[in-house]
């Protein structure tokens, strides 16, 4: 039985198709749905430009990201959803959430694979691969319907 569940969102109409499923099993196991951003730290000492402008831009994103995942856990709660989101910082995505994972006692990661294969898999990798070989708990992928 699932008690917590945890959703990563990018932002992305891809990510979001984790949703629903996600929520059908919250509501069958009364689980609690916790939906993540993750803040990927970036070493800004490499870029060229002004850090003060890239910190700025990246301050933006952050609080951009942070409003959606806790606007879509207000619709969840709308819907009488055990709902709420979190902000999570690492230096890498896949490990931000596998270590968010262990901490809080997530029983069921539910994420979207964005559809990616072949070259373009291999060059930009795939965070729902990693989290699938490397998570202790159960991993449910979602598959978002591209057409």
């Amino acid at each position: 039985m699932f008690t917590k569940i945890l959703v990563p969102l990018d932002g992305s109409v891809m990510a979001e198709a984790a949703l629903r499923p996600a929520a059908e099993f919250a509501r069958c196991m009364g689980a609690e749905l916790i939906l993540a951003t993750v803040h990927e730290d970036l070493p800004l000492r490499y870029y060229p430009t002004d850090a003060g402008v890239i910190q700025a831009a990246l301050d933006d994103a952050r609080a951009d990201a942070t409003h959606y995942v806790h606007a879509q856990a207000e619709l969840l709660r709308e819907r009488e959803y055990n709902a709420h989101a979190v902000a999570i910082e690492g230096t890498n995505v896949a490990a931000a959430i596998l270590d968010y994972s262990e901490k809080h006692g997530i029983d069921l990661i539910a994420m979207s694979t964005h559809g990616r294969s072949g070259l373009t898999r291999f060059l930009m990798g795939s965070v729902a691969d990693r989290i699938t070989h490397s998570a202790k708990v159960p991993v449910l992928l979602v598959r978002p319907d591209l057409s």
